[in-house]
């Protein structure tokens, strides 16, 4: 026989556990954690690469939830929005916090870079500049990098009409911009930042040059005989929220391959922008992910900032927590 459970006491006071204010929301919950991490790239106390480490992670960690909980949000929003979660919140109303939270924590991850951790890693010997700053011999150098290993795995589109919108992937950077061939003619191009090279690039004497700035710094190498009248760096992140997969399927290896193939086509949940971009093009990009103005997050930083990571690994002496040496006890 099974005891009815009893209403908990507070202070003499029974508490209905269906009471809202008892609950934390979860996306809050999420987020709530993040800051924590967020935290530890902040503290003084920590060495500066693990500082590094841990400002990637936050970024790593956010665009984990935007894809998998907004996500789950908008596909939430679309078969039941009217239903409530446990903490009383309608899924209208945490689309509306959660965005304005993300908002708020790209700005403090930008601003934890920007003005902390990366004037910390220039008083080391290291910084990150952009390609026109660097001295003629750099520029040499990097651009035959970007003549050798760079531009082969490079592939230009123009949006025309015989060439329709591109696919944009998820959590991978490109470059658009507005190429002009005569005072008639204009178009959207687009260039993707390939993911299999290092982001960072050697400069010597500790500068490093973004991957976007160097392919940014050579379009006219890439649009050869036109006029490049603006360029920005984008980047989209896409639901990895794509339902679930056909009962059908044989195998627990084809509900994989399903489900990622669905993924890599899954609807877009957020545009990110870094540099200027004529409206004209913003309004074509919005349309063609389906986005909204709301669904566009600006940083006067740099995108994709979890690939600091790559320099949580500079030969910094004493800017790292010691190692770590499993021991097992002995019987």
């Amino acid at each position: 026989m099974t005891a009815e459970a009893q209403a908990p006491e507070i202070d003499g006071e029974t508490v209905s556990l269906d009471e809202p204010a008892l609950y934390v929301n979860r996306e809050q919950s999420w987020l709530d954690f993040n800051d924590r991490v967020l935290w530890e790239a902040k503290d003084p106390r920590n060495p500066l690469l693990e500082r590094v480490r841990f400002l990637s992670i936050s970024a790593s960690n956010l665009d984990e939830f935007v894809s998998k909980r907004m996500g789950w949000l908008r596909l939430s929003m679309k078969a039941d929005p009217a239903h409530r979660t446990v903490d009383g919140a309608t899924i209208a109303e945490q689309l509306l916090a959660v965005r304005e939270r993300i908002h708020r924590m790209q700005r403090d991850i930008d601003e934890t870079w920007d003005e902390v951790v990366e004037p910390l890693l220039e008083e080391r010997g290291f910084r990150v500049v952009p390609f026109s700053a660097l001295p003629a011999d750099a520029k040499e150098r990097l651009g035959d990098y970007f003549m050798s290993s760079i531009y082969p795995v490079l592939t230009p589109l123009v949006v025309d009409p015989s060439h329709p919108f591109p696919f944009i992937s998820g959590a991978s950077l490109s470059l658009v911009l507005t190429v002009r061939a005569d005072e008639e003619r204009r178009h959207f191009a687009r260039v993707k930042v390939p993911p299999n090279r290092s982001r960072f690039i050697d400069a010597g004497d500790g500068a490093f040059v973004r991957l976007e700035d160097l392919i940014e710094s050579h379009l006219h190498v890439l649009f050869p005989g036109v006029t490049i009248e603006d360029s920005c760096i984008i980047r989209v992140l896409r639901s990895s929220e794509v339902g679930t997969p056909g009962e059908d399927a044989a195998d627990l290896l084809e509900l994989m391959e399903d489900t990622l193939a669905r993924r890599r086509m899954a609807d877009a949940v957020s545009l990110e922008l870094h540099g200027d971009i004529p409206e004209a093009r913003l309004r074509l990009l919005l349309e063609e992910l389906q986005l909204t103005a709301d669904d566009v997050y600006t940083s006067n930083v740099m995108l994709g900032v979890a690939d600091i990571s790559q320099l949580a690994s500079l030969p910094v002496p004493d800017e790292s927590f010691p190692p770590f040496s499993p021991a097992i006890p002995g019987p």
